[in-house]
């Protein structure tokens, strides 16, 4: 279903990147699940049901056997309020066909400036700073609305774009990185071995992990 979506000149990458500034922003809080359904559908090819290990889905994009169905319009009500629920192919195929439908959301100048603000929030963040001090900081600055789950989407968003790194897989835009490869790297955090609700690839950063300017210019350079 998801790669039926691929190359549909309405879902660009130049909308999908201002859904999400938007969404940052708080003008378009729908916008804030754009990015990482943006990543899935241009990334992900076809390819067989594979399940490993203690995983029950696919090692390779976290689907089922068989589709999950919810409620469709509670999904969309929870995209609008700004949660980021991308993980799997289906819910990511829910997110972006719906937009066939929406207009285009333009970014304001508040909202990209809020997205400035943050990137140099992690920019500047002390080295030794892990995401769950981070998130606090965040919510001290008071630069995001939203509840703590909504703005953990857009890290983990920013994450799974390579924009935030992490010290075992490296994550870039246009390029899929198995699913059960970056769930199993959380048996490799020193903190919390994955037990804690911050999942990789965001769990895996800390402070001294600056951002990549590199995907910062490529994919924000013509809005920054």
């Amino acid at each position: 279903m998801l790669l039926s979506l691929k190359e549909n000149p309405a879902l660009s990458q130049k909308r999908c990147i201002e859904s999400f500034i938007a969404g940052v922003g708080g003008s378009y809080p729908r916008g804030r699940s754009v990015l990482s359904a943006w990543h899935k559908i241009n990334t992900l090819s076809l390819h067989s049901y594979d399940e490993q290990g203690h995983f029950a889905c696919c090692w390779d994009c976290q689907g089922h056997d068989e589709p999950l169905f919810e409620n469709g319009a509670y999904f969309q009500y929870c995209l609008y309020l700004g949660h980021a629920y991308t993980s799997q192919p289906y819910y990511a195929y829910l997110n972006l066909k719906h937009l066939l439908n929406a207009p285009a959301v333009q970014p304001t100048e508040q909202d990209v400036q809020t997205f400035a603000t943050l990137l140099d929030l992690l920019r500047n963040a002390p080295e030794d700073v892990t995401p769950g001090q981070f998130e606090k900081r965040l919510t001290s600055a008071k630069i995001l609305s939203g509840d703590k789950y909504t703005k953990r989407g857009i890290l983990d968003s920013l994450a799974s774009v390579g924009v935030i790194p992490n010290p075992f897989l490296t994550l870039i835009p246009y390029t899929w990185t198995d699913f059960g490869d970056i769930a199993s790297s959380e048996d490799r955090l020193s903190n919390t071995k994955g037990r804690s609700d911050i999942e990789m690839p965001w769990a895996g950063w800390r402070g001294s992990l600056k951002p990549n300017e590199e995907i910062i210019t490529e994919l924000f350079g013509d809005y920054l």
